[in-house]
């Protein structure tokens, strides 16, 4: 039923969408990878210069967020394979190099989850509702 739905038949007897290119969709994942990395530097480049001196040094933070500079290093990776050497033969024919995007994930997962181990040991249990939670509970 879901499958030969009213809208789902609309769908499925179109063609291919002509701008969805292998060389567009690489473009745009580019342009989001290097956004991300961009994020995190900041990110990294706030915890060192900004806050360090208002509320100290939190070695946990940093090296969380750094860890996830790795990982927005590392999901430039496949996009950019894809756009500079199409024709490599390390490389799986329309998607760049093929272990780039799971490393990155490892390290992005990772760093997340030193950002959660960070925040609950801050946890106080008798103020549950409070907005002080809600990192916490946006990592969970």
């Amino acid at each position: 039923v879901l499958r030969r739905g009213y809208y789902n038949a609309a769908y499925y007897h179109r063609s291919a969408a002509s701008w969805a290119t292998n060389r567009r969709a690489s473009w745009l994942g580019a342009a989001s990878c290097v956004c991300w990395f961009l994020g995190f530097a900041v990110l990294v480049d706030w915890l060192c210069a900004d806050a360090a001196p208002r509320f100290g040094y939190d070695r946990a933070a940093v090296t969380a967020a750094i860890t996830k500079l790795v990982a927005a290093v590392l999901f430039n990776v496949q996009p950019f394979s894809q756009l500079v050497d199409k024709n490599s033969a390390y490389l799986v024919p329309g998607a760049g190099v093929p272990w780039s995007n799971f490393v990155g994930i490892c390290f992005f997962h990772a760093g997340n989850t030193l950002d959660l181990c960070r925040l609950a040991q801050s946890f106080d249990g008798s103020a549950c509702g409070s907005v002080g939670v809600l990192p916490l509970a946006g990592m969970l």
